[in-house]
């Protein structure tokens, strides 16, 4: 394990700085996420870039984002564990500072898709390291509640861009949508002047392919929960704002459940409750399929590249929209946060970078075929498309059950233990492995190693 340098700060303070600059990589990464949107359907920016008219187009300068941020949690993974994890998380945000600029600054597509993909990459390697970086330095009683801040914040910005582009949209000219893609320009003046007052983590140097893919797996269930298919094809002016300020408070209150409720309960009650927000609302569609001539219709506003799907105004419709919004209340507090939180704290200690990345990989990689193939699914299905999502939800539920270990009040070792111990991929019915308390053997384990680290010294 390598020795961290000395730092200027050290103690609390050194903990709350690498949480500002995961908070604030969180802030960047949600702002990106969100920003877009209102840019898309911008007069001015249809005018400059005409060719965004055609779906197909504008779905490829919207999705290459994601592409970048996917091949960009991919380079963390291969460079996080040489660079180091401070190292590694500059380089993500110059990147994207590299990205954002050409962006605001874009007068050919071209440019402006390779400013998204540049952003993306960035922003990938950011969203990889910062939580791991953060993971190795906190104490693991307040580990979950610190990681969530970052999480937190993330949903904080992509409803801050959502209410810009809003507050925007009445405005003319080039101004409506290049002032919000420069504005990302604030995160790196935050973020920068950090650097110099932090240390390296002290962990930063046993692979366990299982916790690879427990991590993985966490991602791929959360795209698949149809975060993604709401937040791009939903009603913009219902949906994203509405809908997001309700998701921006639901992820608050993660900060007190995460390590007092645990990973594995937040995850189970997050499955049931976006699976039957699904279910209501396929149900309700289907209603007013069937019955079109009792149901008065209106069409809500789609993203302008999109024809409009139209949903009942009646009582079924009012259910349909409103499932679609509480939606968030389940998904905010539980599958929006936590696979963050579990892909930090579940790898082992030499591949705890690597592991984080392709996490954050199959996050990027999932994400981008989910905006890019739910359209074609909502056309082709319908309301069986929504009936699709609630089956996947409920599957969650026993692939968490039966082979997610908690990790909450866990140290970093602890992990090693877990899995050093505990060879069986099977967890349910070993409260070992699924109580919230860290058990006692973790405890005695770890004195263990504090009377095994003291003896050469002492010998000395």
């Amino acid at each position: 394990m390598a020795i961290a340098p000395k730092s200027r700060v050290r103690g609390g303070w050194l903990i709350a700085l690498i949480t500002l600059i995961d908070s604030m990589s969180s802030c960047w990464f949600g702002y990106c996420q969100g920003v877009f949107a209102g840019v898309l359907v911008s007069p001015d920016f249809k005018e400059q870039f005409p060719q965004t008219k055609n779906g197909n187009v504008s779905g490829i300068v919207t999705s290459c984002f994601l592409l970048g941020a996917f091949f960009g949690a991919m380079l963390a993974f291969v460079s996080g564990d040489k660079l180091g994890r401070k190292k590694t998380i500059i380089m993500g945000h110059i990147l994207s500072t590299w990205g954002a600029t050409l962006q605001f600054l874009s007068w050919s597509l071209p440019q402006m898709i390779v400013g998204r993909v540049i952003n993306g990459v960035g922003v990938g390697i950011t969203s990889t390291a910062s939580p791991v970086f953060l993971s190795e330095c906190a104490r693991s009683h307040m580990r979950g509640r610190l990681l969530i801040i970052g999480a937190s914040s993330n949903v904080t910005c992509f409803c801050l861009a959502n209410w810009i582009s809003y507050t925007l949209y009445f405005r003319a000219g080039p101004w409506q949508w290049r002032f919000p893609l420069a504005l990302q320009l604030i995160f790196p003046c935050i973020i920068f002047p950090l650097f110099p007052f932090v240390t390296e983590s002290p962990r930063w140097l046993l692979l366990n392919f299982r916790r690879l893919l427990l991590s993985c797996g966490t991602q791929f269930m959360q795209q698949f929960s149809g975060i993604n298919a709401l937040g791009f094809y939903l009603p913009t002016l219902l949906h994203e704002n509405v809908g997001g300020t309700i998701y921006l408070v639901a992820a608050f209150g993660s900060l007190i459940v995460i390590d007092r409720v645990g990973r594995r309960k937040l995850m189970l009650f997050g499955s049931l409750g976006m699976a039957s927000c699904h279910l209501i609302s396929a149900l309700c569609l289907k209603a007013g399929e069937d019955h079109p001539s009792q149901m008065k219709t209106a069409s809500l506003l789609m993203p302008a590249s999109l024809p409009e799907y139209e949903l009942t105004c009646s009582k079924l419709g009012s259910v349909a929209v409103s499932m679609f919004i509480f939606y968030h209340v389940f998904f905010a507090p539980t599958w929006g946060g936590v696979p963050w939180v579990y892909a930090a704290e579940i790898n082992s200690l030499g591949w705890r970078t690597r592991g984080a990345a392709a996490a954050t990989a199959t996050n990027w990689i999932m994400g981008f075929v989910v905006v890019q193939f739910t359209k074609v699914g909502i056309d082709n299905l319908q309301w069986r498309f929504y009936l699709i999502l609630a089956v996947i939800c409920v599957s969650f539920f026993p692939i968490v059950l039966c082979l997610y270990p908690e990790t909450a009040r866990r140290t970093l070792e602890d992990m090693d233990e877990i899995f050093l111990h505990h060879p069986s991929w099977f967890v349910l019915g070993n409260k070992e492995l699924t109580q919230r308390e860290r058990p006692q053997v973790y405890v005695e384990a770890e004195a263990r190693r504090i009377v095994m680290a003291q003896a050469p010294a002492a010998d000395h």
